[in-house]
């Protein structure tokens, strides 16, 4: 894990290129010369992934709230865009991308089935199906999730 960090200058989108096995955890947003701006501008900052031609606006800016905390995980290839009239910065850490790897090993719908049933298969059977309540109660919902995601990344 190391510091990452970009400027996004005015008018001119960033565009970020990772070396494979690698990810940004984007975690603040900040407006650069909060006296360029006037006090009642907003501004947007907007993220594109990989070839989609619409981003999606990640957060608003303004001379009042000259930043952000996200929590955004970005893969391969992404842009950072803004409509501001100052640079914008963004911020975070560059890691280790463990589905990288997955991604490699499993190539369709069924492999990740098979691999996933795999993994569960592995679990002992009280961290499959714990303990049931025996009564019975029609208002229940059941959060049970069908796949334990297991990653390979270190804490």
């Amino acid at each position: 894990m190391e510091f990452w960090g970009i400027e996004i200058k005015p008018g001119k989108p960033f565009k970020v290129i990772q070396k494979d096995g690698f990810m940004v955890h984007a975690s603040q947003v900040t407006l650069g010369d909060v006296e360029k701006v006037k006090k009642d501008e907003t501004f947007a900052v907007y993220v594109k992934i990989g070839d989609d031609e619409n981003g999606f606006m990640i957060g608003n800016l303004s001379q009042k709230f000259p930043q952000f905390s996200i929590d955004l995980y970005l893969g391969h290839e992404f842009e950072i865009s803004h409509n501001s009239t100052s640079s914008v910065y963004l911020i975070g850490y560059r890691t280790f991308d463990a589905f990288d790897e997955l991604d490699e090993e499993i190539d369709s719908d069924s492999e990740l089935d098979e691999y996933m049933e795999q993994q569960i298969a592995a679990l002992p059977q009280n961290e499959i199906n714990p303990e049931e309540d025996d009564e019975s109660d029609s208002d229940e919902v059941d959060f049970s999730f069908k796949y334990l995601l297991i990653s390979n990344e270190s804490v």
